[in-house]
């Protein structure tokens, strides 16, 4: 039985450089220009790579062994003469926080080498060595310059290649016109999931109906995947498609609110017990067509009432920074704009920029840890570029000075991630157990069990009223305690017996100044969410809400829970495709009013999969559902749960078969043209999605071309060559369940 607020604290990793000088010389950071470093946007991509990491790469000239080596010591090099230079790893970040080395396993990942002066590389003795755990991985050509530069860039031609940047300790050994050095090891390590659930929000402004146009909200991660520190693989963006939020009219107050509790109601009610079991989800993004208060041309660019969900205007321009942006709240990182929710002691704003405390919002405050606007027009924490070197990997390479996405006003293309949120991502997101001399071992926590519990969700008035919404009881463990907001206001849920002794309790928090979508000032609310779980045991009689010293709101529990029968398919093997109306019966000795839940699983007989909410607060018993939107399985199931206002009942559909869906896959436009020269790089770019597959394999992502034998590359993102010619590109993906699609790009490459 499944329900609300899916606030998941994961961990991840956050990343940082690596600066090393050649050649001799003290250390000290290179110099940058306050715009992109001068670099190339074509060049080599040729590789060697070890037999077992990747048997199918190609082979790169060697250099010669016996040309001398420079180990220095890990630290922010200074300028060295001659032909010196420094190296750094970077994966968004070249210079991190206080010169933190942290990098993310599983993330892509840039090999710069920092000249001191403008220089010709000769590609004939120039390479980066990738080695793992002492054994080398691959091979690196550098990027083909088209005239000198003070910058030699490395870049993996896809993850495989790179192994995939597995988790280990690694060395880069670079050389550059002959002169060599050697990194020191430095860890890259594990993350755990980061679960957000884009949902596309048919929705009503006044009495007009609108629908989000196109699939472009369905990857609207990428410039999360590219800006956090975490896995490419570890970042689980669920895709559902259209959800109908037609009963609440967003032009009005009550209406969004409405919305967002629909949206909340997506997550299982048990992640408040156990946050890491499947269908759980750090963020719900509802995504809008436009926005309200004025529609078509309205003010507010999104809202929230609280975790877990929040809602994003699909067509705005800087849409893909807000999710960013809102998931980072999650991690306590605050605002950068004027008027929003400031944490000075985790992510500065601007000096002498106003807006509420983090910690209690009900006061105003100001940062003094000297940063910088990005300009006069866009509300933002500038990111220099000559400082910490921002940069995108398989993108636009090395960026300008950019402005932080937790600001505002900006365009897309100005945001990127501060190497404080960086660090505030890192520190909320490492694995406890991955393997970092830097940090230490989460201490081994007792095995969880299972015992009753009573979810509970309403909303508290202004006034001390309360409001309360269906609440259940459900038996789960315990894994992981839901913290409480820094700030807010202190209210207690006591579950009582037959004589009124205390059972239980719960100490929780609600907020009156919630978090509000980037530009928006936080502004105190007239009611507050309250949500969450405590613990539910059998001879429980009376649960109470105790705000402010007093009880405002009591609740007896029944002598008997709900009943729910006869939910369909009654029949086993079913094929069901489309339009299905799923019935069932519900019944209460004790003759309450009850509400119902309804949730989907395509593989039921797995008990690690995952059960979707279909639609909850469900007075009827009945519910149709396109399941043409679904994955597809073979031992699919429908589940109903019922409560009282208190206690639950469930019941389970007979399994059946719904088809397992094709990958969707759009190429994307190259972004270094159609038009090349024999041997530039050429970087090939795809969206892909699918229904059953979360991601999908890289090595099940294959790009070909009519006049090359062989695969030119695995995975969304390739930097790769090819030999003259017109060449008509291919990218063909091929999901767990052996559903293949294949999507030719719509203009030839052309090689002269």
């Amino acid at each position: 039985m499944l329900r609300r607020f899916g606030l998941i604290f994961v961990t991840a990793i956050i990343v940082a450089t690596l600066l090393l000088t050649a050649c001799g010389g003290s250390p000290a950071a290179p110099t940058v220009a306050s715009n992109a470093p001068a670099v190339s946007s074509k060049g080599d991509a040729e590789t060697t790579t070890d037999p077992d990491a990747n048997p199918d790469a190609a082979t790169a000239a060697p250099v010669d062994p016996s040309a001398p080596t420079a180990t220095v010591a890990s630290a922010a090099p200074a300028p060295v003469g001659g032909a010196g230079f420094a190296v750094e790893i970077n994966q968004a970040i070249g210079i991190q926080l206080k010169g933190a080395k942290n990098y993310a396993a599983g993330k892509a990942t840039a090999i710069l080498a920092f000249m001191d002066a403008e220089t010709k590389v000769d590609e004939a003795t120039t390479q980066a060595v990738v080695i793992r755990d002492g054994n080398p991985v691959t091979t690196l050509k550098a990027k083909t310059q088209e005239k000198p530069g003070n910058v030699v860039e490395f870049l993996c031609p896809d993850m495989p290649t790179c192994g995939d940047w597995q988790k280990g300790n690694y060395e880069f050994e670079v050389t550059v016109n002959g002169a060599k050095t050697k990194t020191d090891a430095v860890n890259f390590v594990e993350s755990k999931v980061l679960r957000v659930l884009a949902v596309n929000v048919k929705a009503k402004y006044g009495t007009v109906v609108t629908q989000v146009q196109g699939d472009g909200w369905k990857t609207m991660d990428d410039f999360t995947r590219a800006t956090y520190p975490i896995a490419a693989a570890n970042l689980r963006w669920a895709v559902r498609d259209e959800v109908d939020g037609t009963q609440y009219d967003l032009e009005t107050d009550e209406g969004r609110i409405g919305l967002w509790q629909m949206l909340t109601g997506l997550v299982p009610n048990t992640c408040q017990a156990d946050p890491a079991q499947e269908g759980c989800y750090d963020m719900v993004v509802g995504f809008i067509s436009d926005r309200p208060m004025g529609y078509p041309s309205g003010s507010l660019q999104g809202w929230t009432a609280g975790l877990p969900a929040t809602v994003v205007v699909a067509s705005d321009q800087d849409a893909k920074a807000t999710v960013a942006h809102e998931i980072a709240h999650v991690f306590a990182v605050g605002d950068t704009y004027a008027g929003g929710s400031l944490n000075c002691a985790i992510n500065p704003s601007p000096d002498g920029m106003k807006g509420s405390d983090w910690n209690d919002r009900s006061k105003e405050t100001s940062c003094t840890a000297g940063a910088k606007q990005f300009s006069s027009e866009v509300s933002a924490t500038m990111i220099d570029a000559a400082s910490v070197h921002p940069y995108e990997v398989g993108g636009r390479g090395a960026l300008p000075s950019m402005a932080c996405f937790m600001g505002s006003g900006g365009k897309q293309s100005e945001f990127w991630v501060t190497p404080e949120v960086y660090d505030a991502l890192f520190q909320k997101l490492l694995r406890a157990d991955s393997a970092n001399s830097a940090f230490k071992m989460a201490a081994a926590k007792p095995a969880a069990v299972e015992k009753s519990m009573l979810y509970y969700f309403g909303y508290i008035k202004e006034d001390g009223s309360f409001v309360a919404e269906p609440w259940y009881t459900f038996t789960d463990v315990d894994a992981e305690a839901m913290p409480a907001s820094p700030s807010g206001s202190p209210v207690t849920i006591k579950v009582l017996g037959a004589d009124g002794k205390e059972l239980a309790s719960k100490n929780d928090k609600v907020e009156f100044y919630p978090n509000v979508a980037p530009g928006d000032k936080i502004v105190k609310v007239d009611e507050a969410a309250l949500e969450g779980v405590v613990d539910f045991p059998a001879d429980a009689k009376k649960v109470q809400i105790v705000y402010q010293d007093k009880v405002i709101y009591e609740a007896t529990v029944s002598d008997n829970k709900p009943v729910v029968s006869d939910v369909t398919p009654v029949e086993a093997a079913q094929k069901i495709d489309g339009n299905y109306k799923v019935t069932w019966k519900g019944s209460d000795a004790d003759k309450d009013n009850l509400t119902y839940t309804i949730e989907f699983n395509p593989d039921a007989s797995n008990p690690n999969s995952e059960w979707w909410v279909l639609a909850d607060n469900l007075k009827a018993t009945e519910w149709e559902e396109d399941l043409s939107q679904w994955p597809g399985g073979a031992k699919a199931k429908f589940r109903v749960t019922a409560t009282d206002g208190i206690l639950s009942g469930e019941a389970e559909s007979q399994e059946f078969t719904v088809p397992f869906k094709a990958p969707e896959v759009v190429i994307s436009e190259p972004e270094w043209g159609t038009e090349y020269a024999v041997d530039d790089e050429i970087s090939l770019t795809a969206d892909v999605y699918d229904m059953q597959d979360e991601p999908v394999d890289e090595k099940s992502i294959v790009w070909t071309s009519d006049q090359v034998a062989t695969p030119l590359g695995y995975g969304a993102e390739i930097i790769t060559s090819l030999p003259a010619g017109t060449h008509t590109i291919t990218l063909t993906v091929k999901n767990s369940v052996g559903v293949e699609t294949k999507v030719v790009l719509d203009k030839k490459i052309v090689v002269k």
